[in-house]
C-alpha cells in the first residue's frame, strides 16, 4: 500500500485503487468475477495484461476505475464513515505514483525494506499465488463490508450462541435484568431498589449490588481505620506529653471539627460516601498537627497565642494545604469534586478550632499558673 498524504482518506483510496489494480489478477480469462464488476473492453474478452502491454493495461485500469471506483466510496458513505472524501487519493495518480517509489527507496536505503525478485522460470502456480497476495487482505475487507450491507431480520434462532449463553442457562432458566425507577445516581434510590429486588430473590447481581457492597466495605474499612488511628495517635500523644489532660486538649478540637464538618454536610446536602470519606482521616492528621503546636507552646509558657508567629504559621500552612485540596473541588469527576469540597470544609473548621477554640480551651499558660500559685500562698 502506498503512503497517503496527511488529511487524506487513509485506506479508502488504497482500497478502491487496489481493487482496480488486482482486477486482472483475480479475474478469469472469460472476464467474469465473483466479487467485482468485470474489467471492460479488451481484458473482458479474455486478453491478458501481458498480451496488451503495460500502457494498454494502465489505460484499462483507469477505465475500470472511472466506471466502478466510486462504488466502495458510496458504500462507506452509507455506512456512515466520517472520512475526508474531498481528499481521496488513487495510487495511479501522478503525484501519488511518484511518492511511492521515493518513500520505498528511502526505506530501502535505511535497511527497512529488502528487494526480492521473482525469476521468470518460477513455477507459474507459485507466481500466480505471489501476485495474488496483495488482493487477499482486500478481499477480506470487502467481504466484511458486503456482510454489513446484507442485514437480515434478527430472531432468537439467529442469535450468536455466545450471546444466548449469557442470558439462558443450559437447563433453560433465563436471566432477568431489571432497572430502578428514579435517578440511578442517587444512593438512596439504589438502596431501595436493591432491597426491593432482594425480597423477591436473594440470588441477585449487577452494578447496584456491587456498588452497594463496595460502598459498605470501603466505609466500614475507613471507620475501622479511623478508630485504630485515633487510638494510636492518642497513645503517641501520651508518650510525648505524659499528661492525659493535655492529650485531651489536643484531641478535643479535632473531634469538634469533625462534628462541625458532618453538620455542615447535612446542612448543605452533601452526602458522605466511599468516594469522599477519605477526607476525614486527612482531617484528623492535619488537626492533630495544628493543635499540638499550640499545646506545646502553652506548656512552654507562651502568651497571646493568636498574636504569635505560631498562629501565623498555622494560618499560612492551612492556606497552602487548602490550595491543594481546593483544586480537587474543581474536578469534573463527581467523587473527586465531593472529596475536595469536604476537605475544604473540614480544613476551614480545623483552622477555626485551632485559632479560636484551642486558645480558649487552654486558658492561661501553664508556667504562669505555677508561678502565681506559690505567690498567692
Amino acid at each position: 500500500m502506498l503512503p497517503i498524504a496527511s488529511g487524506s482518506i487513509c485506506g479508502v483510496g488504497s482500497i478502491t485503487s487496489e481493487r482496480g489494480i488486482t482486477t486482472s489478477r483475480a479475474q478469469p480469462a472469460n472476464g467474469s468475477r465473483r466479487h467485482a464488476p468485470p474489467m471492460p473492453t479488451r481484458l473482458a474478452t479474455g486478453t491478458s495484461r501481458e498480451a496488451i502491454g503495460r500502457d494498454a493495461f494502465v489505460e484499462q485500469v483507469w477505465e475500470w476505475r472511472d466506471l466502478y471506483g466510486g462504488t466502495i466510496i458510496d458504500q462507506f458513505k452509507r455506512l456512515g464513515a466520517t472520512l475526508d472524501y474531498d481528499d481521496e487519493r488513487f495510487p495511479m495518480d501522478e503525484r501519488y505514483a511518484q511518492a511511492g517509489p521515493k518513500v520505498f527507496g528511502e526505506l530501502y536505503g535505511r535497511g527497512r525494506h529488502y528487494r526480492a525478485t521473482i525469476p521468470a522460470d518460477r513455477d507459474p502456480a507459485r507466481r500466480t499465488a505471489v501476485n495474488g497476495m496483495p488482493s487477499q487482505p482486500l478481499t477480506v475487507m470487502l467481504d466484511q463490508v458486503r456482510a454489513t450491507l446484507q442485514a437480515e431480520p434478527v430472531t432468537r434462532a439467529t442469535l450468536p450462541p455466545d450471546l444466548v449463553r449469557d442470558w439462558v442457562a443450559p437447563d433453560g432458566h433465563a436471566r432477568l435484568q431489571v432497572f430502578p425507577t428514579g435517578d440511578g445516581n442517587d444512593n438512596q434510590v439504589i438502596k431501595r431498589f436493591r432491597a426491593a429486588v432482594a425480597t423477591v430473590t436473594p440470588a441477585i447481581s449487577g452494578l447496584p449490588v456491587a456498588t452497594q457492597a463496595a460502598a459498605s466495605t470501603v466505609a466500614g474499612a475507613f471507620v475501622q481505620a479511623g478508630v485504630i488511628a485515633f487510638l494510636l495517635v492518642s497513645l503517641l500523644l501520651f508518650l510525648v506529653l505524659r499528661n492525659v489532660r493535655e492529650v485531651a486538649f489536643t484531641l478535643a478540637p479535632v473531634v469538634l471539627s469533625i462534628f462541625l464538618t458532618l453538620a455542615t454536610c447535612v446542612v448543605i446536602g452533601q452526602p458522605i460516601n466511599f468516594a469522599n470519606i477519605i477526607a476525614f482521616p486527612l482531617l484528623f492528621g492535619v488537626g492533630v498537627a495544628f493543635h499540638i503546636y499550640f499545646v506545646m507552646a502553652w506548656r512552654g509558657g507562651a502568651t497571646d497565642l493568636l498574636q504569635s508567629s505560631l498562629a501565623r504559621a498555622v494560618l499560612f500552612s492551612a492556606l497552602a494545604t487548602g490550595t491543594a485540596f481546593g483544586s480537587l473541588w474543581l474536578s469534573h469527576h463527581p467523587g473527586t469534586a465531593s472529596m475536595g469540597k469536604i476537605l475544604m470544609i473540614s480544613l476551614a473548621w480545623t483552622l477555626i478550632c485551632a485559632l479560636v477554640f484551642e486558645p480558649a480551651l487552654l486558658g492561661p499558660p501553664l508556667k504562669a499558673k505555677e508561678e502565681s500559685e506559690p505567690a498567692a500562698a
